[in-house]
């Protein structure tokens, strides 16, 4: 009996089951991909390649925009981010995938070309999880210098 009960609310509920999502990152000038697993629930990442799941589209179905160097929903500050890679809602939430510009500084030479005017930006690539405009989850996927144009193919490996 009680696993009948069980069967019936995981086929009614589906808030409760795993949600698992492929990314591909690929820098335009380099055309080198990057692939992530991530569980959309706990968001754990790992660094592997997935060929199988069902591609997703992106859809603009939330106020989200970027302004100042910050990703806003509606009025509300969200995270810094200077570029909307990726957003789809899943089980409620907004899935999105942002990139932030920065400036290198981390070594003797990239701290040398920025003093002498040149400074060496970088983007970092982030996860987000949404709800409402509040930020629930932020994972660094990638982080690589001179980087600008980026495409990205997000695949729900559960459907």
């Amino acid at each position: 009996m009680k696993s009948l009960i069980l069967s019936i609310a995981l086929l009614f509920c589906p808030s409760l089951w795993a949600t698992t999502l492929s990314i591909k990152l690929q820098e335009d000038d380099s055309n080198r991909p990057y692939y992530f697993v991530i569980d959309f629930h706990n968001f754990a990442t790992e660094k592997r390649r997935v060929k199988t799941g069902n591609l997703l589209d992106d859809q603009m179905n939330a106020p989200l925009e970027i302004r100042d160097g910050f990703l806003y929903h509606g009025e509300w500050k969200v995270a810094p981010a200077h570029v909307i890679l990726f957003n789809r809602m899943l089980e409620n939430n907004n899935f999105v995938i942002v990139r932030e510009l920065g400036y290198s500084f981390d070594n003797p030479q990239k701290l040398l070309s920025a003093l002498t005017g040149h400074p060496v930006e970088f983007s970092s690539i982030y996860a987000l999880k949404l709800k409402h405009g509040k930020l629930l989850k932020k994972r660094l996927l990638l982080k690589k210098d001179s980087s600008e144009d980026w495409d990205v193919w997000v695949k729900d490996l559960d459907k």
